[in-house]
């Protein structure tokens, strides 16, 4: 379990999202309806407006639903949810209930192992400060 306010790490390993063995690799999820992007934040946080991110349907790269990643932030319906959404230096979070977003970024090239950490340690994902 996590205190509140904790950041929440989470790691996974997928050899199919290494699509450019050149380069850190990065995954933008929108937790709510399962959509995702490639390179949407570059490994410098960079928004991909300006270089290109590219959303995609996931099933053309053979990933059907074992590519998909949706998060209920308050499954128990409770006052507040008890998970947010929140900037680090990979990327940039607009607004928790229109844009939940989840970036991962591959640790190292054609390493096939993603967080959703910056080097700084802090996740985009947290435990809301008044959970409960």
């Amino acid at each position: 379990s996590y205190p509140p306010g904790a950041d929440v790490h989470m790691t996974i390993t997928s050899l199919a999202h290494n699509i450019d063995p050149t380069d850190e690799d990065s995954w933008t999820y929108n937790t709510a309806n399962g959509t995702v992007s490639y390179q949407q934040f570059n490994e410098n946080g960079e928004d991909g407006a300006t270089f290109g991110g590219i959303s995609l349907d996931l099933s053309t790269l053979f990933f059907d639903e074992s590519g998909v990643l949706l998060i209920d932030t308050n499954p128990n319906t409770a006052e507040n949810p008890v998970l947010v959404f929140q900037n680090n230096d990979d990327q940039i979070h607009d607004d928790n209930a229109t844009n939940p977003l989840v970036t991962i970024l591959e640790t190292q090239p054609n390493s096939g192992i993603f967080k959703n950490t910056d080097d700084g340690d802090k996740a985009n994902i947290k435990i809301t400060d008044d959970t409960p």
